[in-house]
C-alpha cells in the first residue's frame, strides 16, 4: 500500500501490518475443520436416535450447523485471547497499526492525523527506510556471507530501527481524529450565502476555500504538544543510524574490492604450490626406490 501524501509511512504501515501479528493463534484451518465435522456429525447421530430422517436433517442444518459454528467460533477466539501482559501489548500494536493503514488505505490518514504528527511520521519512516534498503542491500549481502560481528550490527541495526519505528508510530497514534473543519461544510455555507444573494459573503469563502492549506482541513490535535518532542528525538536517532549504517555499507563494499591481479597471483601461487609439492613427493619416493635397490 503506497500513500501519495505519506508515501514513506505508507509503505512502513504496509511492512508492519505484516510484521506486528500477535504470535498466538487460533486454531489451525485443517484442526477447525476437523473440529467443526467431528461435532457436526456427532449432533447429527444424536439427533438421529431420537427423531427420523426428514426432522434429523432439518434440525442439523437448522440448528445444528449454527451451533457448531459458534462454538467452534468461541474456541478459536479463545486460543487467540492474550494470556499475559506481552500479548495484550501486542495485539494491542496490531490493532494501532491496523487502524492506520486502514485510514491510509481509505486515503483518510493525511487528514485524520494532526499534521505535526503526520510530518513527523514520513521523516522517521523515510530513515527508517534507508537503514532497510542499506542493509538488505548488495554491500551487505547475506548472513551466511557476513563476519560474525557484521552480521549481528546487522539484526541489531534492523531490530532498532523497527522498534524505535513502531514506538513513533503508537506515540502518534494519539493525534487522530475527525477534522475539525471540513471542506466541505465551507464550501456548503458558502454556496448558502450564494443562494441568499450575500455575493461579497460569498465570495469571501469561496476564496478562502481556494487558499486553504491542506493542513487547515487536517485533524489538530491537542496530544501533539505530549509527543511531538520524544517523536522528534526518535527521528533525529534513525537519521543518526541510517548515516552510520550508509557509512559501514561503504566500508564492507571498499573492502571486498580487491587489488588488481591479487586474484590472479593467489590462484597462480596455488598452482606453483601444487607442482613443487608434487616434485618433492616425486623426489622421495625415486629416493626411496634407489635406497631399496641398493
Amino acid at each position: 500500500m503506497k500513500s501519495n501524501k505519506l508515501p514513506n509511512f505508507g509503505a512502513y504501515l504496509d511492512y508492519a501490518l505484516r510484521t506486528t501479528v500477535p504470535k498466538r493463534k487460533g486454531l489451525p484451518n485443517i484442526a477447525g475443520f476437523l473440529a467443526f465435522a467431528g461435532m457436526i456429525t456427532g449432533f447429527y447421530f444424536g439427533v438421529d436416535q431420537i427423531f427420523s430422517l426428514i426432522p434429523t436433517i432439518l434440525l442439523t442444518v437448522f440448528v445444528g450447523l449454527p451451533l457448531v459454528g459458534s462454538i467452534t467460533t468461541w474456541i478459536d477466539s479463545l486460543m487467540k485471547r492474550p494470556r499475559n501482559s506481552i500479548e495484550h501489548e501486542e495485539v494491542r500494536q496490531h490493532g494501532v497499526v491496523t487502524d492506520l493503514f486502514s485510514r491510509a488505505e481509505s486515503r483518510k490518514l493525511h487528514k485524520e492525523l494532526d499534521p505535526s504528527a503526520a510530518q513527523l511520521l514520513e521523516a522517521c519512516a523515510y530513515y527508517w527506510s534507508a537503514v532497510h534498503r542499506s542493509l538488505t542491500g548488495p554491500a551487505w549481502g547475506s548472513d551466511e556471507n557476513l563476519g560474525g560481528h557484521y552480521a549481528m550490527l546487522r539484526q541489531q541495526s534492523l531490530q532498532a530501527a523497527d522498534q524505535a519505528m513502531l514506538e513513533a508510530t503508537l506515540l502518534c497514534a494519539q493525534c487522530v481524529g475527525q477534522p475539525q473543519r471540513k471542506k466541505s461544510e465551507d464550501l456548503k455555507e458558502a454556496f448558502e450565502d450564494l443562494f441568499d444573494l450575500d455575493w461579497e459573503d460569498a465570495l469571501d469563502n469561496f476564496r478562502r476555500v481556494a487558499k486553504a492549506e491542506s493542513h487547515e482541513y487536517a485533524h489538530q490535535s491537542p496530544n501533539i504538544k505530549q509527543v511531538f518532542y520524544p517523536v522528534r528525538d526518535i527521528a533525529e536517532r534513525l537519521k543518526l543510524l541510517a548515516q552510520e549504517v550508509e557509512k559501514v555499507s561503504s566500508e564492507i563494499v571498499h573492502s571486498k574490492v580487491a587489488l588488481p591481479g591479487s586474484g590472479a597471483v593467489s590462484s597462480i601461487d596455488l598452482v606453483l604450490k601444487e607442482f613443487q609439492l608434487s616434485r618433492q613427493a616425486e623426489a622421495e619416493l625415486e629416493q626411496r626406490l634407489n635406497q631399496g635397490g641398493g
